[in-house]
């Protein structure tokens, strides 16, 4: 009757236990040492879609594809012959996504508990590859971010500009700015950072702060990520040194105007030269109390890598803007933007004459050959002067001397100056008037006609006569033979009237070419 009864109460456990276990989503199942089945709750016979008679004494590998479960098979083997659990995951039949199982041996086999981990896996897969994409975003970043906690540790490292980072980025991880930055700076740093996680709010760090040879600027934000306790900051580093040098250059534009607006209107009489304009001109350098002379820079006559430039004023400037940029800065002159010209402005000592003059001329030529070795250089210089209209007066002898150049073919690039001009002091003073215009029109006039009627170029012939000491020379500059010359020289006599033999006719000739191609100048 015991026995009965303590027969009775353990088949009523078993149903317990039995009951407890087709109640749970997990599957479980017990196989003997054949790998029959001994038992199976519900989960198994849903997912097998057969009923417990069905299965026991069923052999596992009849209700499901050993092929496609092979760890399952290695595991089982692994659990009954070591006689010890085994706990694994794998993909795969017969739920068709993760599973978690853990198995453990018995003394007449297996018992198996299999729980569904599909969409803890799912989500982990969606994690990782969010944090990924995280990363790879960080890492693609042009620019430079870390994690730092409130004591200003590097807790992260993003970004691939390693030039913005002021160690190697494997040294950097675990340094505090302390140990990397010099102690002020790291304060404020350090400073910036507790106020951002103070306020919640953003915080500019640095401004243009020089990292080796780039400038950075850093923006902290606050973060819900803690480290060990510590809450931390997302600074974001970026290369502002292109925007900086764009500034510097915006800057330097901006200053370059105002101070040749300024020397400009004192050449043309826009603005008086009284005391405040005289103390504007200090500030840019100019000191009208001490003797001062002028050099113009003129690029549009240039070897042949620029001879198009000629016909592009943009390409011209900019040529221009480049030897200013460069040359600014020098003590012993001022440069400006002259407009078509660059202008330098130079002291000169109470004693020095033209040739001081001529020597800081060649300085400057040096400069610039040395800045454009293919650009050929026409300078004009002025005389030195002193006083409110000292500027004024060496621009003018210093374009008089450009002037004469562009007035003389055989001139090349060079530097000339003021007072080896000769007789164009003079004709310079009356070149573009209406005397001048009538002057040329009753000397060489008519040859004008004939040249643009005819198609010839008899004003060069008379030209090559008047300065050639006889018709030999004339004729070898020409490339004409002797007698052809003669003929034109006959020519030119009848068509102008006049004999070219005496010496007031030539010279009065040679003033009407040199005034008709300042007149020329003059109109363009």
């Amino acid at each position: 009757m015991e026995q009965g009864v303590e027969a009775g109460n353990e088949g009523s456990s078993f149903c317990g236990i039995a009951n407890v276990l087709n109640h749970i989503s997990d599957v479980f199942y017990i196989i003997d040492k054949e790998w029959r089945f001994i038992y199976v709750n519900k989960a198994v016979e849903r997912i097998t879609s057969k009923n417990s008679q069905e299965l026991i004494g069923r052999n596992l590998w009849d209700i499901i594809d050993k092929n496609h479960n092979l760890i399952l098979d290695k595991m089982l083997c692994k659990a009954l012959n070591a006689q010890r659990e085994v706990h694994f995951e794998s993909a795969g039949s017969p739920t068709k996504g993760w599973s978690e199982r853990h198995i453990y041996p018995t003394e007449n086999g297996l018992v198996v508990i299999q729980h569904d981990i599909t969409q803890r896996k799912q989500l982990e897969e969606k994690l990782q590859e969010s944090e990924k994409k995280l990363v790879d975003f960080a890492k693609a970043m042009p620019d430079i971010s870390f994690i730092l906690d409130e004591d200003g540790t590097h807790v992260e490292v993003f970004g691939n500009n390693d030039l913005l980072l002021p160690k190697p980025r494997e040294e950097l991880k675990g340094l505090t700015l302390h140990q990397v930055f010099p102690q002020e700076q790291a304060d404020v740093l350090l400073s910036g950072i507790r106020q951002t996680i103070s306020t919640g709010k953003q915080h500019c760090l640095v401004r243009e702060m020089r990292i080796g040879q780039r400038y950075i600027e850093g923006r902290a934000a606050p973060m819900s990520y803690q480290v060990n306790g510590k809450k931390t900051v997302a600074v974001v580093v970026i290369d502002v040194t292109e925007r900086r040098k764009a500034e510097r250059m915006l800057q330097s534009a901006y200053e370059l105007q105002r101070k040749s607006d300024l020397f400009n209107d004192i050449i043309s009489g826009k603005i008086p030269v009284g005391k405040k304009t005289i103390t504007s001109a200090k500030t840019w350098g100019a000191d009208f109390s001490l003797p001062m002379f002028c050099c113009l820079v003129d690029i549009a006559k240039s070897s042949d890598p620029f001879r198009k430039l000629d016909q592009k004023p943009n390409k011209l400037q900019f040529i221009r803007n480049n030897i200013i940029e460069n040359l600014s800065g020098q003590p012993e002159y001022v440069v400006w933007d002259c407009r078509g010209y660059i202008g330098f402005l130079c002291q000169a000592g109470q004693n020095d004459g033209w040739e001081k003059s001529m020597e800081v001329a060649g300085s400057i030529q040096k400069r610039i050959e040395i800045l454009m070795p293919c650009l050929a250089v026409t300078m004009g210089v002025g005389g030195i002067h002193m006083g409110p209209h000292s500027l004024g007066k060496s621009f003018e002898e210093a374009q008089i001397a450009l002037f004469s150049t562009q007035c003389e073919d055989e001139k090349g690039p060079g530097i000339y100056h003021y007072r080896n001009l000769g007789v164009y002091q003079l004709l310079t003073t009356l070149g573009g008037k209406e005397n001048a215009s009538k002057y040329v029109r009753k000397m060489i006039g008519p040859l004008i006609d004939y040249d643009c009627g005819k198609g010839t170029s008899l004003l060069r012939t008379l030209e090559a006569i008047l300065y050639c000491s006889n018709l030999k020379e004339a004729a070898q500059k020409l490339y004409l033979h002797h007698k052809t010359l003669v003929f034109r020289k006959q020519r030119i006599e009848k068509i102008i009237g006049n004999s070219l033999d005496p010496f007031e006719t030539r010279l009065a000739l040679a003033t009407a070419i040199k005034l008709y191609k300042l007149n020329n100048f003059f109109n363009k």
